[in-house]
C-alpha cells in the first residue's frame, strides 16, 4: 500500500457483512439483493461519521511515527543519503534473477573468457590505431585534427581498461588463464562442478538473506506485543503468522540447499584427487551445520575460496545492509519516512476532498429546500439538512481549522441543535 495503509480495507469490509452468510443462503434473489443494499448503506453512513475521527487517528499515528524514524536515524550515525544508496543496493541484490544451476555452466564460463579475450585485442587495436593518428595530427600540426585524435584516443584507453578488468574478473572466476588450458577444460567434469557450486551457493545466501529479514520482522512484531499490554493489533497478528510460518517453510530449502553444495564440494574434492581438475585446484570450504544460520563476517557462507565468485574485484563480505544492525536500523528508519511523508500528503487531501464535499452538499441542500413546494418534501430536506449538521459538528471536532475555509452550517446553528 501506500503510506501506512495495509491494503485491508476491502477484506475488513467482507468481514463487516460475513455475517449475513448463514442468512442469504436460505433467502430469495431480490431478498438477498436488498439485504445487502441496505447493510452497504448502513456500513455509509457509520463510515462518513467517523470519518474525521479516523482521519486524525491517522494523523497522529503518522506523527509517532515519524517521531520514531527520526529518533532512530539520530541514533545511528548514518546519512538519509548514505542508507537511502544501501536500500537501493538491497533492491538490486534482492530482486536480482537467481543463479541456476546447468550442465554447460562450465563451457558458457569459458566462452564468456575467450570473447572478453577477443574483445581486449579489439579495443588494444583501437587503442595502437589512435595513437598513431594522434602522432600524425601533430608532425602535420593540425590543431583541429589533434583535438579529435586526442578524445578518440582517450576514449579508446577508457574502454581499453573496461575490457581489462572484464577479462581478468571472468578468469578469477573461471580460474585459468592459459588459452590452450581453457579449451582443453572446456569440456571437463570440474568446471561444471564449480559453477554449479557457486549458483547453488548465491542461493543458498540470496535464502539466509531472506530469513534473516523475516526473522527480524517477527522479533520486531514479538517485542511491540511486550511493549504494549493491549496486544497486537488483528493486522500485525495475521503478519506474524505469516511471518512465521514463511520462517519454517524455508529452513528446509536451505538445509537441502546446503547438502547440495556440501555435495558438490565433496565431488570437487574427488575430482581434485583423481587429478581431472586444473593445477592448483582448491576445494572449497564446505558449510557445517551448526554454522549456517549464524551469518558471522567469517563464516564459510561468506567465504568463496575455490569458488572466486564475481564480485567487481571486491571481497565477497557481506554488504553493510546485510550485517551492519545500525544501518539495517536506519534503512528501516528511512522508509519509515518515507511512508509518513506519503501518508501526511495522503490525508491532507483527504481533509481537503471532506470540506469540499461538505460544502457542496450544502449549497445544494440549501438551494433545493428554497425552491422546494410541497411540505413533505421540504420536511425530508429538513432531515437531510438535520443529518448535515450533525456531520458538520463530528468533523469540526476532528479536523484542523484551514484559514479561509467557512463550513456550511453557521455555528449557533449547530450549537443549538447540540444544546
Amino acid at each position: 500500500g501506500v503510506g501506512f495503509t495495509d491494503g485491508e480495507g476491502c477484506e475488513r469490509f467482507w468481514h463487516s457483512i460475513s455475517h449475513l452468510i448463514s442468512l442469504l443462503r436460505v433467502t430469495s434473489y431480490h431478498h438477498r439483493l436488498y439485504t445487502l443494499d441496505t447493510q452497504i448503506k448502513h456500513s455509509d453512513e457509520e463510515t462518513i461519521f467517523k470519518l474525521g475521527e479516523w482521519n486524525q487517528h491517522r494523523t497522529l499515528h503518522s506523527r509517532q511515527k515519524r517521531r520514531e524514524a527520526l529518533e532512530v536515524l539520530a541514533e545511528c550515525g548514518q546519512s538519509r543519503e548514505d542508507l537511502k544508496k544501501q536500500w537501493a543496493e538491497q533492491v538490486q541484490v534482492q530482486t536480482k534473477p537467481v543463479a541456476r544451476r546447468s550442465k554447460t555452466r562450465g563451457q558458457k564460463a569459458v566462452a564468456a573468457v575467450l570473447a572478453a579475450r577477443t574483445a581486449k585485442g579489439i579495443c588494444k587495436t583501437r587503442v595502437d590505431d589512435c595513437t598513431a593518428e594522434a602522432l600524425e595530427a601533430c608532425g602535420n600540426e593540425d590543431r583541429a585534427a589533434i583535438a579529435l585524435t586526442k578524445d578518440a584516443l582517450k576514449a579508446a584507453r577508457t574502454a581499453l581498461e573496461k575490457a581489462t578488468s572484464d577479462l581478468k574478473r571472468k578468469e578469477e572466476a573461471l580460474g585459468v588463464t592459459d588459452r590452450q588450458e581453457l579449451k582443453k577444460q572446456q569440456h571437463t567434469k570440474f568446471f561444471e562442478l564449480r559453477m554449479n557450486a557457486r549458483a547453488v551457493k548465491v542461493q543458498l545466501r540470496d535464502s539466509l538473506r531472506s530469513r534473516k529479514f523475516e526473522l527480524s520482522r517477527a522479533e520486531r512484531i514479538s517485542r511491540r506485543h511486550l511493549q504494549e499490554l493491549q496486544g497486537i493489533p488483528r493486522n500485525e497478528q495475521k503478519l506474524q503468522t505469516h511471518t512465521e510460518a514463511a520462517v519454517k517453510k524455508r529452513q528446509g530449502k536451505i538445509n537441502k540447499q546446503k547438502n547440495v553444495y556440501n555435495t558438490l564440494c565433496d565431488l570437487m574434492a574427488k575430482e581434485i584427487q583423481q587429478r581431472r581438475a586444473p593445477s592448483g585446484a582448491i576445494v572449497p570450504d564446505k558449510i557445517k551445520s551448526n554454522d549456517v544460520y549464524n551469518l558471522d563476517v567469517d563464516d564459510a557462507i561468506w567465504q568463496d575460496i575455490g569458488l572466486d565468485d564475481e564480485r567487481d574485484g571486491e571481497n565477497a563480505l557481506p554488504p553493510g545492509w546485510l550485517a551492519d544492525t545500525e544501518v539495517r536500523r536506519g534503512i528501516q528508519a528511512v522508509l519509515q519516512l518515507d511512508r509518513a511523508d506519503e501518508e501526511d500528503a495522503i490525508l491532507l487531501k483527504e481533509q481537503s476532498s471532506m470540506r469540499r464535499w461538505f460544502t457542496e452538499e450544502w449549497e445544494v441542500l440549501e438551494a433545493a429546500m428554497a425552491k422546494a413546494k410541497s411540505a413533505a418534501v421540504r420536511y425530508q430536506f429538513f432531515l437531510r439538512r438535520k443529518r448535515l449538521i450533525h456531520l458538520c459538528a463530528r468533523w469540526k471536532k476532528y479536523l484542523p481549522e484551514e484559514d479561509g475555509f467557512v463550513w456550511g452550517p453557521s455555528a449557533g446553528r449547530v450549537g443549538r441543535l447540540h444544546a
